[in-house]
């Protein structure tokens, strides 16, 4: 006779509350009326949900849960508060994505405090780049992946792999494979130049085209322009110096008539890196040039950042109080608070745990609730969240 033995495995928290947990909030409606979802960062399983995200009932499940050690939270007040008022020491840490979050914030704010809504650059302190971009662009032939790519199927062809096996290896067809090995150099992506006859036609016009596509005119209508005026080449010829003529507009660092808006600042003054682009850096340096007052809060954001980014709480410290001794009046608020979580901020800096799973769970949760339309009942919604299926 044959038996058969069922295992059922117990979740954890069934057994008890597990020692690290994450806490964030979430909307029954937005605006209105929010709850309190609770992970395991162990298992990333949510553990429980609250109906509240008011200190009371998150202090009151702490006091229920003596197993929780460590708690991973936004910088919602009433969590702070809960997690100080437990009876017990317990172990904070600030979420790194949200920290970072604040202050991209804070800069934002400054930027449209210390920035006008639009503003020209300066084109005497600048130059075209048409001659360097083609410099540029000779090297990035070199450091193009199509040209690595090339290289590995050299090593592996010289180390005795055969073409069918570096061509399955490599995602690529076995033509692809003898045209690497043939290759002496990167591939050139220059355009055809048009021909000479057709070239010297269009050249009488060139200023005429450059007029009209100064003033927004389609590619259709110039050719129509110039046409009734005695032009007769080719309509292949026109559109190609218009597009020339407009990719030299583009290649061009700036021009007269460029101007960059507030959030356009913003956003290449916080992507700003060492290894960006020319006109990215060259950006950004015009930017700083001709608003000075904004270059302190732009050094303050990125040591910031790269502190964090690194784990270096000593130097992350020691910025903070020293931008909090200032007292500016755009940072003051964002390193008060920062000092007031001064323990909460450092294991931010120094422990790995995060509220990346919590925010998975918040995600799976808006799920659910779309599912079922919004209309479920908090019972019924918590028992569709906290239910695993077979374990």
């Amino acid at each position: 006779m044959t038996r058969y033995f069922v295992l059922f495995i117990i979740p954890r928290w069934i057994r008890g509350s597990p020692p690290f947990v994450g806490i964030d909030d979430f909307a029954f409606k937005k605006g209105h009326s929010y709850g309190t979802i609770i992970c395991d960062l162990v298992t990333h399983r949510p553990i429980d949900l609250l109906p509240s995200r008011e200190t009371g009932a998150v202090l009151e499940w702490l006091e229920q849960n003596p197993h929780v050690k460590l708690v991973s939270r936004d910088r919602f007040a009433p969590y702070r508060e809960a997690i100080s008022q437990v009876s017990r020491n317990i172990t904070e840490v600030l979420n790194r994505f949200h920290l970072l979050k604040n202050l991209s914030d804070l800069f934002k704010k400054i930027c449209h405090t210390l920035l006008p809504g639009s503003f020209g650059l300066k084109i005497e302190e600048c130059a075209p780049v048409i001659a360097v971009a083609n410099d540029a662009e000779d090297d990035d032939r070199w450091d193009h992946p199509s040209w690595h790519r090339t290289l590995d199927v050299k090593k592996a062809y010289e180390t005795g792999e055969s073409v069918t096996s570096i061509a399955y290896r490599f995602s690529i067809s076995r033509q692809t494979v003898y045209n690497d090995l043939r290759r002496t150099a990167p591939i050139s992506h220059h355009r055809k130049r048009l021909p000479s006859a057709s070239r010297r036609k269009v050249n009488r016009w060139i200023d005429r085209i450059r007029q009209l596509d100064e003033s927004h005119a389609t590619v259709s209508s110039i050719l129509s322009s110039i046409r009734r005026a005695g032009y007769d080449g080719s309509a292949s010829a026109v559109r190609k110096v218009v597009e020339e003529i407009r990719r030299e507009r583009k290649e061009t660092i700036f021009s007269p008539s460029e101007t960059i808006t507030r959030q356009r600042a913003f956003h290449l003054l916080w992507n700003w890196e060492m290894d960006a682009s020319v006109r990215h850096r060259k950006t950004v340096d015009d930017t700083l040039i001709r608003f000075p007052e904004l270059r302190h809060y732009f050094c303050f954001v990125h040591s910031f950042r790269g502190c964090l980014e690194s784990g270096d709480w000593t130097m992350l410290q020691q910025l903070v109080l020293t931008e909090h001794a200032k007292g500016d009046r755009l940072t003051f608020r964002f390193t008060h608070r920062l000092i007031q979580e001064q323990e909460a901020f450092r294991h931010a800096c120094e422990r790995k745990e995060s509220n990346g799973p919590v925010e998975g769970q918040v995600n799976r949760l808006k799920l659910i609730k779309r599912i079922m339309y919004g209309r479920a009942s908090f019972e019924l919604l918590k028992r569709k969240v906290m239910y695993q299926g077979l374990v």
